[in-house]
């Protein structure tokens, strides 16, 4: 009886312990998005100047952020095993929505490339929460005080040229304690507070001819691509056949390609992307009577597929919730009900 009211007394001791343990925070700096076209804050443990991001190597980090599958970042050597991690910013209601994380891995210039290079096939993700004071910017980026989260999470991935989707399953109630909890641990009202993710390479597949490890696109839910890597032809008329049943793109190489309807159906165009890659289209009965159930399509006209799937998958998002497409500046986006996609 007393060796067991030791224990207890022990564990009891042990519990208070670690209960009490005070959190240390660190220092991060991370790159303006502006480097990424305004698309997230990132760093990596490669970048040596921070005036010199997109020429200091030659496959730099901020390629992944560039929504091309076609350029990449080597971010180490299968031989060296000495792969750089990658740090990027998460706003702090992320894990509140469709928390999703895509990533393409590889060289993603094709198929053949894919296999030549080295590629990463798991990945350590790890979380901190992150707060920045007013006044901590440079004309590169802004420094973060950072403290670790106590849980980490794995990616395995599947050795396939292809963009993966893996959904960033932390407990939005328990990372919102540990943010408010550690917001008491810090001395100034932050400007800027969110997460940080970190990512570390743990397990390679070797190319068949270079020792690159390769890393072409990794982006969040608010975007969506592709590795569609051959020639992209330029529509230049979109039309719907008279019947309603097909539509019919003819490209500036004068090749035309169609796609049908499914049996007892038309399509109507709904709206097409400001830079004529992306079509909204509405599938309904041929023959109805009142309010009819409609389905949208959401059609890649340089490759005439159809991308529902890989849309929801993607962004979470279904395409019947697309409203239409919105051009701002040099992007082209997809309005959905509650949120927007950058489109390539």
């Amino acid at each position: 009886m007393l060796k067991y009211s030791r224990a207890i007394i022990f564990l009891t001791v042990l519990i208070f312990i670690f209960s009490t343990l005070e959190i240390f925070a660190e220092d991060i700096f991370l790159l303006d998005s502006s480097y990424t076209g305004g698309y997230i804050q990132f760093v990596s443990d490669d970048i040596n100047n921070f005036f010199k991001v997109d020429s200091e190597k030659e496959y730099p980090s901020v390629n992944i952020f560039d929504g091309n599958v076609k350029t990449c970042w080597v971010c180490g050597s299968f031989k060296k095993n000495n792969n750089a991690s990658l740090y990027i910013f998460l706003p702090s209601n992320y894990f509140h929505g469709n928390s999703l994380l895509n990533i393409c891995t590889g060289c993603g210039y094709n198929k053949a490339f894919y296999l030549k290079n080295a590629r990463p096939l798991k990945f350590k993700m790890s979380l901190y929460v992150a707060f920045s004071r007013a006044g901590a910017v440079t004309e590169t980026g802004r420094e973060y005080e950072i403290f670790p989260y106590s849980e980490n999470r794995f990616l395995v991935l599947k050795d396939s040229f292809a963009i993966q989707t893996f959904y960033l399953d932390f407990d939005a109630k328990k990372t919102d304690e540990f943010l408010k909890k550690c917001k008491t641990k810090i001395d100034f009202k932050p400007e800027v507070e969110g997460y940080i993710l970190k990512l570390s390479v743990l397990k390679i597949a070797e190319g068949n001819y270079y020792d690159d490890v390769c890393i072409s696109e990794l982006f969040l839910n608010d975007r969506f691509l592709t590795t569609a890597c051959g020639k992209r032809e330029k529509p230049v008329k979109i039309s719907i056949s008279t019947n309603e049943k097909t539509l019919v793109v003819l490209y500036d190489s004068g090749m035309k390609r169609k796609l049908s309807a499914e049996k007892g159906k038309i399509f109507q165009i709904l709206d097409i992307a400001p830079n004529k890659r992306y079509l909204l289209l509405s599938m309904l009965p041929e023959k109805s009577e009142g309010r009819c159930e409609t389905k949208k399509l959401f059609v890649d006209l340089c490759e005439m597929k159809v991308l529902n799937n890989e849309f929801k998958r993607q962004t979470g998002i279904l395409v019947n919730d697309i409203m239409g497409f919105e051009k701002k500046g040099k992007k082209v986006f997809a309005v959905c009900v509650n949120s927007e996609v950058e489109l390539p």
